[in-house]
């Protein structure tokens, strides 16, 4: 992790800065609910939230770079970079206590100890319509797509463990059908597994994860009665 930082609008959303991408948590999560794509060549050095724009994360790379993602204008890759020196930039920080003219500035330290300062566009630091709410609903919904992605993974291991159970019965007890209604011991190992595969097989009925079984003949006579 190069670097780390809270936004400025919501109180449970983090930046956090790799090698060649970066990635928003969200507080009690543990899996990144967006992961940017990957850098080719340049390597990512700080990055920061914009202090005005809800939506705009802007990150520093090796080669004096800066990336500008809008992701009120897309989300899959950076809305443009600005080549802000020609050494790698080690350090941004926004100007926060007061604004000269109204205008909005943004300084940048490079691996040679100069300071860079850049007076930041309006289009990337005048706060759109209802951008605040929009780019909160924009991470619930990757939230909510965190999750299902989860829940998705989840089911799946519980289908391949009770595949994996079944066969292992089925491999058990192959070529003893005639001893296991005399060995008792044996008998009663092929009992247990017999619950346990009905145990399974209503937790996942439960969670919604497989579809519910017919139902039984008596059932079925009563309701065609």
């Amino acid at each position: 992790v190069i670097g780390f930082q809270k936004s400025p609008f919501y109180d449970d959303i983090y930046l956090v800065i790799h090698d060649f991408h970066f990635s928003v948590f969200k507080w009690g999560i543990p899996d990144p609910i967006f992961t940017s794509a990957y850098t080719q060549g340049e390597q990512l050095t700080c990055g920061c939230f914009s202090e005005t724009r809800p939506g705009v994360i802007l990150i520093g790379k090796s080669d004096g770079k800066v990336d500008v993602w809008d992701l009120t204008d897309q989300s899959h890759k950076c809305s443009f970079n600005y080549p802000a020196c020609t050494y790698m930039i080690t350090e941004m920080a926004y100007q926060t206590h007061y604004l000269i003219n109204k205008e909005q500035l943004l300084a940048f330290g490079d691996i040679n100890g100069n300071i860079h300062i850049l007076v930041v566009p309006k289009n990337i630091s005048k706060k759109l319509d209802r951008e605040e709410k929009m780019i909160g609903m924009y991470w619930e919904r990757e939230v909510a797509r965190v999750n299902f992605r989860k829940e998705r993974e989840e089911a799946r291991e519980l289908e391949r463990q009770q595949l994996e159970m079944e066969e292992q019965m089925a491999e058990y007890s192959k070529g003893l059908p005639d001893k296991k209604d005399e060995d008792p011991k044996l008998k009663e190992e092929l009992k247990a597994e017999e619950e346990y595969q009905e145990m399974l097989r209503k937790h996942m009925e439960a969670l919604g994860l497989i579809e519910p079984t017919d139902a039984s003949p008596e059932k079925k006579d009563g309701l065609r009665r």
